[in-house]
């Protein structure tokens, strides 16, 4: 049986360490190892989960304040495992947009989209920044993205859960930790046999059981982990960003990763 029990209550410094020394035994190696001046996200894919609860095209996505990174998004109905977890709080500023029909748009501003827009993006799609689409909406202020006219034309494709660059915390907030111990989730079961031996070198008991209810085999009612298996996040891929850590659950189509940040997304923090 996994202890979740915590003992004691680590400060903020302490914490952090806490949270390092364990994901890096995770991983398998010291977070520092993994590119120390990277930048890393954390990004969160849904399917058609997000549009059927309406968050996909919030109007909370698109107000100035978010898109300038000032004001997170949430939304009651997204969480990780429905456990008492710390929900997550996304930044519209670094999410990423897809605008997959600019006929109804003005065309001026869709020439300055499309010449915004990810190197990366399909053909008939442009995939943008949250805070390149703020300034594009700044200079076309006649654009308004939560009128009848714009419905359709965007959606978020892939939220960032707001973090601080940093691996350790991209992981942090991959994982729905919040800044204590008080934050991780309970759980005496056991992981999937093949995340045993890297969950056993995790020290800290409280965070060993937290991992290990995301870490569950496939089809159970949580995550599990899936490493650098094959994702659906094509607009960071496609930039060259690669995988760091990801979770799945195949039945509500849910999918988080941690990427170490290349390409346009790199360039645009």
């Amino acid at each position: 049986m996994t202890d979740g029990a915590v003992t004691g209550t680590p400060d903020a410094s302490d914490w952090q360490q806490v949270l390092s020394d364990g994901f890096g035994a995770f991983l398998g190696r010291p977070l520092d190892e993994h590119g120390p001046e990277a930048v890393y996200g954390a990004y969160y894919w849904a399917g058609n989960f997000l549009a059927d609860v309406g968050f996909a095209d919030d109007a909370a996505w698109v107000d100035p304040e978010a898109l300038a990174g000032r004001l997170t998004v949430t939304n009651e109905d997204i969480v990780m495992y429905d456990e008492g977890e710390v929900a997550p709080c996304f930044d519209a500023a670094t999410s990423i947009f897809v605008f997959e029909d600019e006929s109804a748009l003005p065309a001026a501003f869709a020439a300055d989209l499309s010449a915004a827009a990810f190197p990366s993006s399909e053909p008939d799609s442009r995939l943008i920044l949250g805070r390149d689409l703020g300034a594009l909406l700044a200079r076309h202020d006649e654009v308004d993205l939560t009128d009848e006219v714009a419905a359709g034309t965007w959606h978020v494709l892939y939220p960032r859960i707001a973090s601080d660059g940093t691996l350790r915390d991209a992981l942090r907030a991959a994982t729905s930790i919040g800044d204590g111990p008080d934050s991780l989730i309970e759980f005496h079961g056991k992981p999937e046999e093949r995340w045993q031996a890297a969950l056993s070198r995790v020290a800290h008991p409280g965070l060993r059981a937290h991992l290990s209810f995301a870490c569950q085999e496939i089809g159970a009612a949580s995550l599990h982990y899936v490493g650098e298996d094959d994702l659906t996040f094509w607009g960071l891929t496609g930039e060259g960003c690669s995988v760091v850590a990801a979770w799945d659950e195949t039945e509500n189509q849910v999918e988080v990763a941690v990427f170490q940040l290349a390409g346009a997304l790199l360039a645009k923090g």
